[in-house]
């Protein structure tokens, strides 16, 4: 199995992120990948520490291109779990949790012991488990009779029984097991004899008794909607019919018909509103000469009693138009329906006289306030047992089918639960004896060996614990807990503990997996740093069909992979690439051609130090520190082979830099001390508290233009020779 590309990614600080089309994928072989701190290593790291384990954080969702398929968080990471092996922070804390010992590593011995027939017979079992298949037709059967439950008409706007305040509408498998269940119930506690006894005769009465029930409230609810209308807007409309508003009637307008004058009320409107009127007409074009009798006839006043007699018109209209169409009304209904007509119907009559005379007073309309009020309250007779009655019918029609599948269920299942305990005994014996055919001690002393070169003072060792169930720590031959180590000392032994045990003997990565390791110089100095090197490439050659991963932030330790995969490199069977943080999240991007193509890394970080010359935000500072001390440092060297110490080195420099320009217009006036503090500043230390003031790193673009025009003034072809270089890029 090899990783060719993340096609997706969407995690922590990777959001959405897509592999770009001009990007190479991943090749089989070795695989680079540099980037600063917060560019997404880390959480590259979990995502595939994630699969190894089945255990994803929460929110994560990526698409993996593999040479065959692709995997996605809803996968089924079993099948590929077993060929991914992670390195990172989580692996460091898991394995040296502080606990008293780590497992064994087994490495193959001397010691004969046949396990042949045992391995066969685990297999056959385990191929036996992998053809047996569940029954599954209990839950078709509670599948179906959910979809005819929710089918039938008017039931879903009822709520249901057993769950509480969602409606049949949202009915499914669950709720039919809950109303399984108790019917079980019902029946232990004597409370019906039987499940038939919940089977209906009359199931097709209650579905018409729900329909009607259902149709009946929607009907009431529609007159208690329209008395309720009436009872709020009566006196409005008795109020817009004894209203005068002033009005110079215009003799041509009202000949007109009722449409017609409501058009050229809507044509006034438009024209002549209180913003703005016209002189010619906006439909079409000619100038308007009545403009006096057109706003006289459709005052303010008489407009709002015109729109206000509309709008009383409309909704009587609306009320009357729905009882029109109502079907088969009950008597009461029907009473209540014609009584409501007749008074829309008087209503009608007297708003549309005062509609054609808006200025003339009308008597106010007498209603019968007491019996439309009567009409306001309704009691729908409840049908939510109807309800209930029918959907325990159709639960208990299947009741007894379902039990019978859910017996033929749990018998698989129980079938099933034994083979894998027989398997799991199986796999236990087998190991105990493979056990006596492998040897912990090989892996303890090259362990031992390895900590003896990286910490030659330090008296480390691991050796089997008392309980004789894993590797025990020893400092200065006494035990001592795995949490008691420095960060560099966990993360350098951690590491070598997770080289050797991907070639465990019972744990084997197989020579088509994966190995991802994150950041594995942590802490560390450089003759640590050259150990490590040493052992992942080692590795790297003993197993060169594995494909791996590699994943850092430190120049030193990156300059000597590529110093070691220099001739794969350039045959692109070895591949740079580089993690970035955007704007819009970290991003995997081919790496920087002076990474690539260079040993050293000076001329790269001269063109990341030439990025943050004019603008420097603090965040980036902390980089810069480091970055500018790392460049500084190398050009003084060549430029003075001197083996004094940096300070005094950088005061000569800057002294010979001001020695030359002190006739110039311009002279070089930078402080060394000031420069000093700032590349100084968090990785060495001062005596006086000055230096630790973060307010130090506010100034690093001018630190940096200050270094950048030192150098240019000690040596300016070099000088033009690195902007050649990063103009170039």
């Amino acid at each position: 199995m090899k990783i060719e590309k993340v096609e997706k990614l969407n995690h922590a600080r990777f959001r959405n992120f897509s592999w770009d089309t001009d990007l190479t994928s991943f090749c089989g072989g070795v695989n680079i990948l540099f980037g600063w701190n917060g560019s997404g290593k880390t959480t590259f790291s979990k995502v595939l520490r994630g699969i190894e384990n089945e255990d994803l954080e929460d929110g994560c969702t990526f698409k993996i291109k593999l040479e065959s398929e692709h995997i996605t968080e809803t996968s089924d990471l079993s099948r590929v779990k077993d060929k991914v092996r992670v390195f990172n922070d989580d692996y460091v804390a898991t394995t040296l949790s502080g606990s008293s010992s780590i497992p064994y590593i087994f490495f193959a011995g001397k010691e004969a012991v046949d396990y042949a027939d045992d391995e066969n017979k685990l297999e056959e079992k385990i191929q036996a488990l992998s053809k047996i298949t569940l029954p599954s037709k209990h839950e078709e059967i509670a599948r179906q009779t959910a979809i005819l439950i929710k089918s039938v008409t008017g039931i879903n706007s009822y709520r249901k029984e057993l769950t509480g305040g969602s409606t049949y509408a949202s009915y499914d498998k669950t709720d039919f097991e809950n109303r399984i269940k108790n019917i079980s119930e019902r029946v232990r506690n004597g409370e019906i004899k039987s499940h038939t006894e919940l089977i209906r005769d009359d199931i097709d009465s209650l579905k018409t008794q729900l329909v009607n029930s259902d149709r009946i409230a929607k009907v009431d609810a529609e007159i208690s909607t329209s008395a309720q209308w009436l009872i709020d807007n009566t006196g409005g409309m008795n109020a817009t019919l004894q209203g005068q508003p002033i009005q110079e009637q215009s003799e041509r307008i009202t000949k007109l018909e009722e449409d017609q004058v409501r058009w050229i009320k809507d044509g006034v409107s438009l024209h002549f509103s209180l913003d703005s009127k016209h002189i010619t007409c906006l439909f079409c074009g000619s100038k308007i000469t009545n403009t006096d009798e057109l706003i006289k006839h459709f005052s303010e006043e008489v407009v709002r009693a015109i729109n206000a007699v509309d709008g009383y018109l409309n909704r009587i209209e609306d009320f009357t138009t729905w009882f029109s169409k109502v079907e088969s009304p009950t008597v009461t209904q029907r009473a209540n329906i014609s009584f409501l007509r007749s008074v829309f119907d008087s209503l009608t009559l007297v708003l549309r006289e005062k509609r054609g005379v808006i200025s003339t007073k009308k008597e106010p309309v007498i209603v019968d306030i007491t019996r439309i009020q009567s009409l306001t309250t309704t009691n729908p007779e409840d049908a939510t047992e109807t309800a209930y009655a029918i959907e325990t019918h159709y639960v208990a029609e299947k009741y007894e089918e379902h039990q019978t599948a859910c017996n033929e269920y749990k018998k698989a299942f129980e079938g099933k639960q034994t083979q894998e305990l027989e398997i799991r005994s199986l796999e236990e014996q087998i190991r105990i004896l493979k056990q006596k055919a492998k040897s912990t001690h090989e892996p303890a002393s090259a362990l031992n060996r390895l900590f003896k070169t990286v910490f030659p003072y330090r008296k480390i060792e691991i050796v089997d614990s008392d309980e004789g169930t894993g590797y025990a720590l020893k400092r200065d031959t006494e035990f001592c807990s795995f949490s008691s180590l420095s960060e560099g000392e966990r993360n350098f032994i951690a590491l070598a503990y997770f080289i050797y045990s991907i070639n465990d003997a019972q744990n084997y990565l197989p020579d088509d997996g994966i190995v991802v390791i994150d950041d594995p110089v942590s802490s560390l100095d450089k003759q640590a740093i050259f150990q490590i090197y040493s052992l992942i490439v080692n590795e790297i050659k003993q197993h060169q069909n594995r494909q791996c991963l590699i994943l850092t932030h430190n120049l030193d330790f990156l300059g000597h992979l590529k110093e070691s995969f220099r001739k794969k490199i350039d045959e692109d069977k070895v591949r740079l690439f580089s993690l970035s943080i955007t704007n819009s999240g970290c991003v995997i991007e081919t790496i920087s051609p002076l990474l690539r193509n260079h040993r050293s890394d000076y001329y790269y970080v001269f063109s990341v130090l030439y990025g943050f010359k004019d603008k420097c935000e603090m965040e980036d500072a902390h980089l810069v520190v480091n970055l500018l001390r790392r460049w500084l440092e190398t050009f003084l060297e060549f430029k003075f082979s001197t083996s004094g110490d940096f300070q005094s080195t950088l005061e000569s420099a800057c002294t010979e830099g001001k020695k030359i320009t002190e006739k110039w217009p311009t002279p070089f006036s930078a402080n060394h001390l000031e420069i000093y503090r700032f590349v100084s500043h968090g990785s060495h230390g001062f005596p006086d508290t000055e230096s630790t003031d973060e307010s130090i790193l506010t100034n690093a673009h001018q630190r940096i233009q200050e270094v950048f025009q030192l150098v240019k003034i000690l040596d300016p072809l070099h000088y033009k020779k690195l902007i050649s270089i990063v103009n170039k890029i």
